[in-house]
């Protein structure tokens, strides 16, 4: 049950339709552009070489002839956005009327009822997708006075014993079809390990001198999460210890991605759209819909090269807007990994990802 106030200051009277307010919750997904920015290919042909022949007069010259140019490759656009409402209602503020000079504060109440029965998403601002709930109200008064509007923008939070497959998807962590987020809390340590033969990259920005032919790396660094699921109001922890590493230490990082991952839109449909049945994987997708990986918040661990068999304690809190729960839904889904990553004095970095469920 959702409840408040409109507030109407009248400076003079005037007369006023029937004052409505209009609920509205969408979801937007966003296309990621395409990795193919162009779909033919253009091949350079040589230069012609110049004919040498004797001219009589000037018009007897050839037509200068224009050099042949490169045609610029298309920039990647993002796909149109596609909007789903799953929040639609309207509410009777106040019949039509007169207002009087003064300050008027009318009361109003609605339910939180998703379209056609489907279930709610909690407000949600992704990198390519938004879940947004807004309510608008509009006053209609004579001819000659102009239509008073306004929106606002509200949160929509789940309380912590929702248990959907929505909301919270137990099924995807435990086999018991009760579970609760007591047992997600309860959830086994994430063990951590970094070694040469993670993940290493290097950055093309970073100026050195050093080649990494000639040292091997060795490196041995263990650790854990102490849970495998987080609760939105708690921070990520563990503990991380570097037991060697033969190249100096530059730092030392934890981040949180979100990977927001969309179905095709020839194959949505409204009907099913939030449906809180789990995810049915049809025969008939060709190919691996596009998945987005972007970076949620991000935090030091160390600066500098740390003591060896030293403890460096996991501590980062969850930003409130910028993440929801674990969702899956018919039109796409949203999943959270944590990157552990060390920066070397020469520029390697070696990381590794371990994903996370995130509940309420």
């Amino acid at each position: 049950m959702v409840t408040g106030f409109v507030v109407v200051t009248v400076k003079d009277g005037w007369v006023h339709k029937d004052l409505n307010m209009n609920v509205l919750g969408e979801v937007e997904l966003q296309y990621p552009p395409p990795t193919t920015v162009s779909s033919s290919s253009w091949k350079s042909q040589p230069p012609k070489k110049p004919e040498h022949r004797e001219l009589s007069n000037m018009n007897d010259a050839p037509p200068v002839e224009r050099q042949q140019e490169q045609p610029q490759r298309s920039k990647a656009v993002p796909g149109p956005p596609q909007k789903f409402a799953i929040l639609d209602t309207n509410v009777l503020v106040k019949p039509a009327g007169r207002f009087m000079t003064g300050v008027y504060e009318m009361p109003f109440k609605f339910l939180l009822l998703g379209v056609g029965g489907a279930a709610l998403l909690e407000t949600y601002r992704g990198h390519f997708i938004h879940v947004t709930y807004q309510l608008s109200i509009e006053i209609e008064r004579s001819v000659f006075q102009r239509t008073l509007e306004t929106t606002m923008e509200f949160v929509v939070r789940f309380p912590p014993t929702t248990n959907s497959s929505i909301s919270n998807p137990t099924e995807n962590l435990s086999n018991d079809p009760n579970a609760t987020s007591n047992n997600l809390d309860s959830s086994e340590p994430c063990s951590i390990q970094l070694t040469q033969d993670s993940c290493i990259t290097i950055p093309t920005s970073f100026e050195t001198t050093f080649s990494p032919r000639d040292n091997d790396l060795l490196m041995q660094v263990n650790g854990r999460l102490d849970r495998s699921s987080y609760s939105l109001g708690r921070p990520i922890t563990g503990a991380l210890t570097i037991h060697e590493c033969s190249v100096p230490i530059r730092n030392i990082y934890i981040r949180l991605k979100r990977i927001e991952t969309m179905e095709f839109p020839h194959l949505w449909k409204k009907d099913i759209l939030l449906s809180s049945q789990p995810k049915i994987q049809e025969n008939r997708r060709i190919s691996t819909p596009p998945t987005a990986m972007s970076q949620v918040c991000h935090q030091e661990l160390a600066d500098g090269d740390p003591p060896r068999h030293m403890a460096i304690p996991i501590s980062m809190c969850l930003p409130e807007l910028l993440v929801c729960p674990t969702t899956t839904t018919s039109a796409f889904c949203v999943e959270y990994q944590v990157e552990i990553a060390i920066r070397l004095e020469d520029g390697r970095i070696v990381k590794e990802f371990y994903p996370i469920h995130l509940f309420r």
